[in-house]
């Protein structure tokens, strides 16, 4: 029988999910993300439209890290959830201030990090919960400051999108053929639909 001075170990899950544990791993993220968008103004093959939003991100977020780091052991709860909130709203920041270039792409891996941060120490709702909003705010930013990109679903979601593409299998299934076919400028007024592209995808032998 235990007696009352007895102390029980904690479990492998319940360190896990423990609010130090869960924030000092946040702290970690914030960190490096704010050493990212530092990096992202400063390296010469990453041009940012707007540097000064970028900068900003980088003041805010190494701060806050290395303040969660150093209170995870005293911190409530709800300062990993404002600590997610912060990273998601700066990453959204940061894709805007990258511009309609390439270079946007490298800001927005900053989502994943924290996606998977969540799926791992949170409840799947409140997971989620994340996911989608995290994707919500990619794609709002995409199409609210008209960045294109070349992803397949960043086109579709774009208000400009007006192609579609019609596929041929071939009855003797030696290929598939595709056209590509919409407007070549959607904002023109009375704009025609024109054969965009043409391609064929060969069966190998």
């Amino acid at each position: 029988m235990p007696t009352r001075d007895t102390r029980i170990a904690p479990t492998a899950s319940e360190i896990s999910t423990s609010v130090p544990t869960m924030l000092g791993w946040l702290a970690s993220l914030t960190m490096g993300g704010a050493l990212v968008a530092a990096s992202m103004i400063v390296l010469p093959f990453w041009p940012i439209q707007h540097k000064p939003v970028d900068l900003g991100v980088a003041a805010v977020l190494l701060p806050v890290g290395l303040a969660m780091w150093f209170a995870r052991k005293r911190a409530p709860g709800w300062a990993i959830h404002a600590g997610l909130l912060l990273g998601i709203g700066s990453t959204t920041a940061s894709v805007w201030a990258t511009g309609p270039t390439a270079a946007s792409q490298s800001p927005a891996l900053y989502y994943g990090f924290l996606i998977a941060f969540a799926g791992v120490f949170l409840r799947r709702r409140l997971a989620l919960t994340y996911v989608a909003l995290a994707g919500g705010l990619y794609l709002a930013a995409l199409t609210f400051f008209g960045i294109e990109k070349t992803q397949a679903f960043t086109a579709m979601d774009h208000p400009g999108y007006k192609h579609f593409v019609r596929l041929r299998v071939r009855a003797d299934g030696s290929a598939v053929d595709g056209w590509c076919v919409g407007l070549a400028d959607p904002l023109r007024p009375g704009e025609q639909p024109a054969l965009v592209d043409t391609f064929t995808w060969v069966a190998r032998p």
